[in-house]
């Protein structure tokens, strides 16, 4: 694509939301303007939105951001008042939310694009595939589009499961580390040597996020490591019963547990920094499954060993063995004695940290980019 070809970027999750595919627009669209692409993002209007500075160009749509009917209704007015625009532009669809309001824009002749560019992140295959009109609707969208992105090679299988789909037009562009990441983390601290081994998790409280793997795994552990180890879990609450759940699991796991709720961007590299060992256990929740998974990269480029199930895309930013352990998410068991075996063994730890920082060095938003918008 020549590089006077504008990119315009349609978006429902954008800042100040922090979610995995908001971040992975953002960071898109910075790489794209930063390579020479004149870009330009429609994302929800949000007074911290307007007042940060940008290096792209930014329309501000009166939607919340939600995806539904008001939302998409929204953002497809946004696109009629721009479709001379658009019309000249290859247009970016990132997310859910602007996937939705496409297929029903296409469907009327109403969408426009010189090149139309889709990025899929997992669960809206199996969303778009369960319902037989958007599985129609979305499949003249697949073939409309001259290139699709997906952030795993899981989901390359699981569109081309579900999907016709011309393997040419498929690019596997995970995620990578945000930019401002490195210039965040703190110099590290002196561990005090009695201090207990910190376990964390950084997620929404979420059934999906499978908090509730790791507290069942430390109650199953025998001897009790009680004050030998500490979890930590940070994120924000959206599903009060599970929360609910988590605390009263929280009180048979044998371990100090914190919830830190909700931490900003600029304090996260600091949890990393105090913290010994990354645990995300992901589990699938209806249709919902875990593309790829960002928050892994920042563990490991905060130096931390990773702990993870083995779903969705999550075994492709956590290798088995190289830079952390990947167990089954029906396994217990083998949860905990994943965590025993970094809690006792600190070579192993570091030598999985190390091999961790060079696994994120693989992946850059420039590469992305240029397999999402090159010719």
């Amino acid at each position: 694509m020549p590089t006077a070809t504008p990119l315009a970027v349609l978006t429902h999750e954008f800042y100040p939301y922090r979610g995995g595919i908001a971040v992975y627009v953002e960071e898109t669209a910075r790489a794209a303007a930063a390579m020479g692409h004149p870009v330009k993002v429609w994302a929800p209007d949000q007074p911290k939105l307007r007042a940060k500075s940008w290096p792209f160009a930014l329309e501000a749509v009166a939607m919340r951001g939600t995806m539904d009917w008001g939302c998409r209704l929204a953002l497809a007015r946004a696109v009629g008042a721009a479709r001379s625009e658009l019309a000249r532009s290859v247009v970016w669809l990132p997310e859910p939310g602007a996937l939705l309001t496409a297929m029903y824009m296409h469907a009327l002749g109403r969408l426009p694009a010189k090149k139309l560019v889709l990025t899929l992140h997992g669960s809206e295959i199996l969303r778009f595939a369960g319902r037989p009109h958007r599985r129609r609707l979305f499949q003249k969208l697949v073939d409309r589009a001259q290139r699709i992105g997906v952030v795993s090679e899981f989901n390359h299988g699981l569109l081309q499961k579900h999907f016709r789909v011309s393997p040419e037009k498929i690019v596997v562009v995970s995620g990578a580390l945000r930019t401002d990441f490195p210039e965040l983390m703190p110099s590290p601290p002196k561990k005090v040597p009695t201090s207990p081994l910190v376990l964390l998790t950084v997620g929404r409280v979420h059934p999906r996020k499978g908090q509730h793997c790791v507290l069942e795994a430390l109650a199953q552990m025998k001897p009790r490591p009680q004050s030998a180890v500490e979890y930590r879990i940070a994120g924000p609450v959206v599903k009060p019963e599970y929360q609910a759940k988590l605390e009263s699991l929280a009180k048979k796991s044998g371990v100090a547990v914190k919830f830190l709720g909700n931490i900003p961007d600029a304090e996260l590299p600091g949890l990393y920094a105090q913290s010994d060992i990354f645990v995300m256990t992901p589990v699938p929740h209806g249709p919902s499954i875990e593309g790829f998974g960002l928050v892994y990269l920042e563990a490991a480029a905060a130096g931390l060993p990773v702990i993870a199930h083995r779903t969705g895309g999550v075994a492709e930013a956590v290798r088995d063995g190289v830079t952390g352990l990947v167990v089954e998410p029906d396994d217990r068991a083998g949860l905990a004695a994943a965590i025993r075996a970094l809690a006792e063994d600190p070579k192993k730890r570091g030598q999985l940290a190390d091999a961790g920082r060079v696994r994120v060095r693989e992946l850059s938003w420039t590469k992305n980019v240029a397999a999402l918008f090159g010719n």
